[in-house]
């Protein structure tokens, strides 16, 4: 019986080397298939084109990711995005 797809919202800041967050995802997915969300805390423009290049990267090696921009601070961005009904794990991707 396959195992059914989790979605894992995935907390991580522009700072992150974009190889160390593909190959934490990749590892990820490795367990069982998963769904991402990429939140990333900022609302700057650093932070938009970091994300927007984040999931291109992660796309274009096989993982079903989605990017989202949240609060500065990073507590109340993971408090505004985490809906347990929606999510089944949070994984921190920090540098």
């Amino acid at each position: 019986m396959p195992q059914p797809t989790r979605h894992v919202l995935v907390v991580t800041a522009p700072a992150a080397s974009p190889a160390t967050l593909l190959g934490t995802l990749l590892a990820r997915a490795e367990r069982g298939p998963a769904e991402f969300t990429l939140l990333v805390p900022g609302d700057d423009d650093g932070a938009r084109g970091w994300l927007l290049e984040a999931v291109e990267l992660l796309r274009a090696n096989g993982l079903d990711v989605v990017g989202q921009l949240g609060p500065p601070d990073r507590e109340r961005a993971v408090a505004d995005a985490w809906d347990p009904r929606e999510h089944d794990e949070l994984l921190s991707a920090e540098p």
